[in-house]
């Protein structure tokens, strides 16, 4: 095989960790560097991007196309799962991992009543909410209940 398309220096297959380059699309005997593709990327698939950077490199919301300095890179509000990919909860896309709570403690959490009925003699309130609840929350609600007249959905017409 030839290597970043130096046509001087043929190469055995077997002398190379094939893990380090990508075959090019046009010419199945050229091997292509995947730091040539993204810089101080060790493992990569053509045209996807980056899936392994270099030792001291990360990749930061699943951005295949730059690997990043570590020890330049504020984490400060990051989370992840391999050391390799990072996510900030910042980002709209991230920001409900249950890890973001606990980098960013004060967030707010919205909650959208749907329903609240009797069941079995228990008032049950049905909510959503755009994120997970953190282990630690709490939820403190004052409901009045007022008699009237007025007629559920559920009570049968005679």
């Amino acid at each position: 095989i030839i290597i970043n398309s130096v046509k001087s220096t043929c190469h055995l297959l077997s002398e190379i960790n094939v893990e380090e380059y990508y075959v090019d699309p046009n010419n199945n005997n050229n091997y292509i560097k995947c730091s040539n593709f993204v810089n101080n990327c060790y493992s990569c698939e053509y045209p996807t991007g980056c899936n392994i950077c270099n030792k001291g490199y990360i990749m930061l919301n699943e951005n295949k196309t730059i690997c990043n300095e570590k020890e330049k890179t504020n984490l400060t509000f990051y989370y992840s799962d391999d050391n390799m990919n990072y996510y900030s909860c910042e980002e709209t896309k991230y920001k409900s991992d249950l890890r973001c709570f606990s980098l960013i403690p004060k967030q707010t959490i919205t909650l959208t009543f749907l329903q609240v009925q009797m069941v079995n003699n228990k008032l049950v309130c049905y909510m959503i909410t755009h994120s997970p609840l953190p282990k630690d929350f709490s939820l403190k609600l004052t409901i009045n209940k007022y008699k009237n007249n007025i007629r559920s959905l559920e009570d049968s017409i005679y």
